[in-house]
């Protein structure tokens, strides 16, 4: 069977060069994960509320996963639907405009859950007690099913955490 080196080293690479941009895509729309019922939508997936649409519905990713086969225009018409309903949202919403994805990747590498809550609602929390639901967030940023790591390993974890909190730009225009 003949080898394609090239093909051989594109795919070593793209393990290093695709797999950040990967994991920032996964974190921002999954990163949060309700410990106590990770399978739920509500309480794995997060939403930014974007003027309209929201980035071609990719914003509003419950109502992806809830509604997987609509059309991405109707995705803000069902977060309205959502939002609507008493407590609001089920899921962790967070104002685009105010903390979008990059800021919230920054401070979960930073640990800082007051500046996730700052800028988030979590239905039946209520939106002054900004207190709870950085607590919730720090639960929801743990490691589900598996323990903390410890020793040199949570050491070179925080050094790399807080490199990679100060290299990500906060924000993306083009």
């Amino acid at each position: 069977m003949p080898i394609a080196p090239m093909a051989a080293v594109y795919l070593f690479l793209s393990r290093f060069l695709g797999g950040p941009f990967i994991t920032l895509i996964t974190f921002y729309q999954h990163g949060l994960v309700d410990p106590d019922d990770p399978h739920e939508v509500h309480g794995h997936t997060i939403d930014f509320v974007d003027a309209e649409h929201g980035n071609l519905g990719f914003d509003y990713h419950v109502e992806h996963h809830l509604k997987p086969a609509r059309h991405w225009s109707h995705y803000y018409e069902e977060y309205l639907r959502a939002a609507g309903k008493d407590g609001g949202h089920k899921a962790i919403v967070m104002q685009k405009e105010q903390f979008g994805p990059l800021a919230l990747m920054a401070a979960l590498w930073r640990k800082d859950y007051a500046a996730i809550a700052r800028h988030a609602h979590l239905h039946d929390v209520p939106r002054d007690n900004a207190e709870e639901l950085a607590r919730i967030v720090g639960e929801r940023a743990r490691p589900i099913g598996a323990a903390e790591r410890t020793g040199i390993s949570a050491r070179i974890d925080a050094i790399v955490s807080r490199v990679m909190a100060v290299a990500l730009p906060k924000s993306f225009a083009v």
